[in-house]
C-alpha cells in the first residue's frame, strides 16, 4: 500500500504533533487512515519525516514524527512560469499541473486580454486560494518544496 504524504505547517521535529483540523479531516476521513498507519509528512521547504498515526478522530489527529531529514526530489531545472490570469477553475488547474510538473516559481500575469480584475482584498483572497491549490498538488506529486507564488503583475513590470 502506498504511504500517503501530508504537508504540515511549521518546522518538523521528532515527537508527537497534533494536526490542524483540515489535515486531520483529510488524513482520517479522506485517506481513511487509522491508528498505527504510516505516513510521510513534509514542510514544503524540503524537510520530511516519517510518521505514525497515534490518535485518529474525525476532527483531531495526532501523529508521532520520527527524526526529520532533508529529501531532495526537486528538478535540477529552476523553471519559472509566467501564466496569464484566467477565470474560474482554469487557473486552479493550470497551477496544479505546473506544480505537478516541477515548476519552482509562478507569477500570475495581467495581459492585454486578461478579463480577470484583482485589486486589494480580492487579490489577497485569490493568492491565498491559489496557495491552497498548490498544497494538495505537491502532496500528490511527491514534491517536497512548494513552488513560490508571486504577486500578480503585468509583463512590463520590473
Amino acid at each position: 500500500m502506498r504511504v500517503p504524504r501530508l504537508l504540515i505547517e511549521g518546522p518538523l521535529a521528532a515527537g508527537e504533533r497534533e494536526l490542524d483540523a483540515d489535515a486531520a479531516h483529510y488524513l482520517v476521513s479522506v485517506l481513511r487512515r487509522r491508528v498505527g498507519d504510516a505516513l510521510r509528512v513534509f514542510d514544503g521547504a524540503g524537510t520530511c519525516a516519517d510518521a505514525r498515526v497515534l490518535v485518529a478522530e474525525r476532527r483531531r489527529c495526532v501523529v508521532e514524527l520520527e527524526a526529520p531529514f532533508n529529501e531532495h526530489v526537486e528538478s535540477p531545472l529552476a523553471v519559472h512560469l509566467g501564466i496569464a490570469l484566467s477565470r474560474g477553475e482554469r487557473m486552479d488547474v493550470a497551477l496544479q499541473k505546473a506544480c505537478e510538473l516541477g515548476v519552482r516559481s509562478i507569477t500570475p500575469l495581467f495581459t492585454e486580454r486578461t478579463e480577470v480584475r484583482l485589486d486589494g482584498k480580492r487579490r489577497d483572497n485569490r493568492l491565498r486560494h491559489w496557495a491552497e491549490v498548490l498544497r494538495p498538488a505537491a502532496q500528490q506529486s511527491g514534491r517536497t518544496v512548494l513552488p513560490t507564488l508571486a504577486q500578480p503583475r503585468t509583463l512590463d513590470a520590473h
